[in-house]
C-alpha cells in the first residue's frame, strides 16, 4: 500500500524482481461517492519512467496524461501498468 493524504483512494503497488512489469491499483472505497485522484508526475508511486497504460476492465483511459486528474466512480478502481525497461506495453 502506498500513502495518499485521501483516505477513501487506495493505492496498491507491485513489481518484482522476476519481472519486468510494475503496475498501480488506484481504488476508489467509498461506494456511494465520486472521489478525486490527482498527481503531477507518476514517478511518485511508480519506479518506472516509461509509458503507463491502463488496463482497466471497465472505462479504460486511451491516454493518461502528466499531470494526471481523474473523479473515480463510485467503487471504480483503475489498473496502471508500465515497464521498468522501458519496453513495449502489450
Amino acid at each position: 500500500m502506498l500513502p495518499y493524504h485521501n483516505p477513501q483512494i487506495l493505492l496498491l503497488w507491485q513489481a518484482s524482481t522476476c519481472s519486468r512489469w510494475e503496475s498501480l491499483l488506484i481504488l476508489n472505497k467509498d461506494i456511494d461517492h465520486h472521489q478525486e485522484f490527482t498527481t503531477d508526475h507518476f514517478r511518485h508511486y511508480l519506479q518506472a519512467g516509461a509509458p503507463v497504460r491502463d488496463v482497466s476492465p471497465e472505462f479504460p483511459l486511451d491516454y493518461i496524461p502528466e499531470p494526471f486528474h481523474y473523479a473515480l466512480r463510485p467503487g471504480q478502481g483503475i489498473v496502471l501498468v508500465t515497464s521498468r525497461d522501458g519496453g513495449r506495453l502489450f
